[in-house]
């Protein structure tokens, strides 16, 4: 799988993004209450912290939200980023209660970002690594209707990308269109 995540990087670098590195750890506000979609995290017994209480389930709105928002004074046009990293969710089927995946998640802001630079992002990608996908319509609590799109790569729902809402745009303290995306790596070779 490293190969394969190496592969990852060095196509996202070329398509003119810059990686970013985090923690898998984060908190409540972040993960729930700023993208406004209250659902069930994985949370830390004993966190030594109130930044990091809960394990994300996603990179987008923990890291690189937060990204943009420390960094916004740096930013000028385009900012492009992503991170291959893991997340986990809560799967009471597992024998531990929760899933893993690797998942690379981008993010795009800029003052005429739509959901077309995000698709295009995905095309290149996918189309580089040779995997067919389709594209059909769903929803996030954190995206703009009918601008989310659910990734599958077969029968498998793999992902997504979406235009992120301007409510939760501002609650991160940024100004431009957000487009983000991800990807479960483990989906799509798996």
């Amino acid at each position: 799988m490293s190969i394969f995540t190496d592969l990852i990087r060095d196509l996202m670098i070329g398509l003119g993004f810059q990686e970013v590195l985090n923690y898998i750890m984060s908190s409540k506000d972040v993960m729930a209450k700023k993208t406004m979609d209250q659902r069930e995290l994985v949370e830390v017994e004993n966190p030594k912290s109130e930044l990091y209480t809960v394990l994300r389930d996603h990179i987008w709105p923990p890291q690189l939200m937060e990204v943009a928002a420390r960094n916004k004074a740096l930013i000028e046009g385009v900012l492009k980023i992503f991170e291959v990293g893991y997340v986990v969710s809560p799967n009471q089927e597992s024998e531990v209660g929760v899933r893993e995946d690797l998942v690379l998640s981008y993010l795009i802001s800029g003052p005429e970002i739509t959901l077309t630079d995000g698709l295009s992002v995905l095309r290149s990608l996918l189309t580089s690594l040779g995997i067919n996908y389709s594209l059909k319509p769903c929803e996030y609590v954190s995206g703009l209707p009918e601008r989310t799109a659910c990734i599958h790569v077969g029968n498998r729902d793999v992902g997504f990308v979406m235009e992120v809402r301007p409510d939760v745009i501002t609650a991160f303290d940024l100004e431009h269109p957000i487009v983000v995306s991800e990807i479960k790596l483990n989906e799509i070779v798996g």
